[in-house]
Protein backbone atom coordinates (compact mmCIF):
# COMPACT_ATOMS: atom_id res chain seq x y z
CA UNK A 1 0.00 0.00 0.00
CA UNK A 2 1.24 3.47 -0.89
CA UNK A 3 0.82 5.58 2.06
CA UNK A 4 1.52 9.04 1.37
CA UNK A 5 0.60 12.70 2.27
CA UNK A 6 1.15 16.52 1.05
CA UNK A 7 0.97 19.59 2.79
CA UNK A 8 -1.54 21.72 0.61
CA UNK A 9 -2.92 24.86 0.87
CA UNK A 10 -6.25 25.78 2.37
CA UNK A 11 -7.52 28.76 3.59
CA UNK A 12 -4.07 30.30 3.69
CA UNK A 13 -2.58 27.72 5.90
CA UNK A 14 -0.25 24.85 5.59
CA UNK A 15 -2.74 21.57 5.77
CA UNK A 16 -1.23 17.57 5.81
CA UNK A 17 -3.87 15.83 3.93
CA UNK A 18 -3.44 12.21 2.50
CA UNK A 19 -3.40 11.50 -0.97
CA UNK A 20 -2.24 7.78 -0.70
CA UNK A 21 -3.60 4.52 -2.12
CA UNK A 22 -7.65 4.34 -1.01
CA UNK A 23 -7.89 2.37 2.78
CA UNK A 24 -10.28 -0.37 2.56
CA UNK A 25 -9.46 -2.34 5.83
CA UNK A 26 -8.95 -1.60 9.15
CA UNK A 27 -5.01 -2.60 9.20
CA UNK A 28 -4.54 0.16 6.55
CA UNK A 29 -6.37 2.54 8.13
CA UNK A 30 -4.19 1.95 11.59
CA UNK A 31 -0.86 2.12 9.12
CA UNK A 32 -2.01 5.65 7.77
CA UNK A 33 -3.20 7.30 10.69
CA UNK A 34 0.14 6.54 12.69
CA UNK A 35 2.30 7.59 9.65
CA UNK A 36 -0.14 10.28 9.73
CA UNK A 37 1.45 11.50 13.39
CA UNK A 38 5.06 10.58 12.46
CA UNK A 39 4.72 13.27 9.66
CA UNK A 40 3.15 15.57 11.79
CA UNK A 41 5.83 14.54 14.20
CA UNK A 42 8.49 15.25 11.78
CA UNK A 43 6.89 18.36 10.23
CA UNK A 44 3.81 20.14 12.23
CA UNK A 45 1.48 21.19 10.22
CA UNK A 46 -2.22 21.96 10.87
CA UNK A 47 -4.19 18.24 10.90
CA UNK A 48 -6.34 17.84 8.22
CA UNK A 49 -8.62 15.60 10.22
CA UNK A 50 -10.65 13.40 8.23
CA UNK A 51 -8.31 13.99 4.97
CA UNK A 52 -5.33 12.40 6.89
CA UNK A 53 -6.80 9.89 9.07
CA UNK A 54 -7.32 6.86 8.26
CA UNK A 55 -9.48 5.78 11.22
CA UNK A 56 -11.69 8.71 10.20
CA UNK A 57 -11.60 7.91 6.38
CA UNK A 58 -13.38 4.29 7.52
CA UNK A 59 -15.56 5.48 10.85
CA UNK A 60 -15.80 8.83 10.67
CA UNK A 61 -19.68 8.80 10.79
CA UNK A 62 -23.03 8.02 13.20
CA UNK A 63 -20.62 9.44 15.87
CA UNK A 64 -17.36 7.35 15.23
CA UNK A 65 -19.64 4.15 16.17
CA UNK A 66 -17.29 1.98 15.37
CA UNK A 67 -14.26 3.12 15.32
CA UNK A 68 -11.37 1.39 17.60
CA UNK A 69 -10.41 4.76 19.26
CA UNK A 70 -14.44 5.19 20.48
CA UNK A 71 -14.11 1.64 21.42
CA UNK A 72 -11.10 2.45 24.21
CA UNK A 73 -12.19 5.53 25.11
CA UNK A 74 -16.01 5.75 25.25
CA UNK A 75 -15.21 9.20 23.37
CA UNK A 76 -16.47 10.32 20.01
CA UNK A 77 -14.15 12.52 17.67
CA UNK A 78 -11.11 11.49 19.66
CA UNK A 79 -11.95 13.10 22.87
CA UNK A 80 -9.97 11.82 25.76
CA UNK A 81 -6.93 11.37 23.30
CA UNK A 82 -3.60 13.75 22.99
CA UNK A 83 -5.43 14.72 19.62
CA UNK A 84 -7.39 17.13 22.04
CA UNK A 85 -3.98 18.33 23.53
CA UNK A 86 -2.52 18.72 19.72
CA UNK A 87 -5.68 20.85 18.96
CA UNK A 88 -5.41 22.85 21.93
CA UNK A 89 -1.93 23.99 21.40
CA UNK A 90 -2.39 24.73 17.57
CA UNK A 91 -4.75 27.17 18.49
CA UNK A 92 -2.94 28.59 21.17
CA UNK A 93 0.79 29.36 20.59
CA UNK A 94 1.56 26.46 17.65
CA UNK A 95 5.15 25.62 19.17
CA UNK A 96 7.19 23.22 17.31
CA UNK A 97 8.80 21.36 20.20
CA UNK A 98 5.50 20.72 22.13
CA UNK A 99 3.50 19.87 19.15
CA UNK A 100 6.22 17.25 18.15
CA UNK A 101 6.28 15.98 22.08
CA UNK A 102 2.38 15.74 21.94
CA UNK A 103 2.42 13.76 18.13
CA UNK A 104 4.84 11.55 19.71
CA UNK A 105 2.45 10.61 22.43
CA UNK A 106 -0.47 10.15 19.87
CA UNK A 107 1.73 7.55 17.51
CA UNK A 108 1.93 5.92 21.84
CA UNK A 109 -1.53 6.08 22.03
CA UNK A 110 -2.17 4.69 18.85
CA UNK A 111 0.18 1.78 18.99
CA UNK A 112 -1.25 1.08 22.42
CA UNK A 113 -4.58 0.76 21.11
CA UNK A 114 -3.80 -0.73 18.22
CA UNK A 115 -2.19 -3.30 20.09
CA UNK A 116 -5.65 -3.28 22.49
CA UNK A 117 -7.99 -4.22 19.07
CA UNK A 118 -5.49 -6.92 17.57
CA UNK A 119 -5.37 -8.48 20.94
CA UNK A 120 -9.09 -9.18 20.42
CA UNK A 121 -10.50 -6.83 23.05
CA UNK A 122 -11.58 -4.61 20.62
CA UNK A 123 -13.09 -6.76 18.71
CA UNK A 124 -10.63 -6.71 15.67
Amino acid sequence: MNIKFEHVDRWGETVLEYTGDKICTIEQAWDVSIAKWHELQREPVIDGGIRSCGLCMLYFRDDCDECPIRGYTGQVVCEGTPYEEWEEEMQDEYRDAELKAIAGREIEFLEKVRKWWEDGRGGG
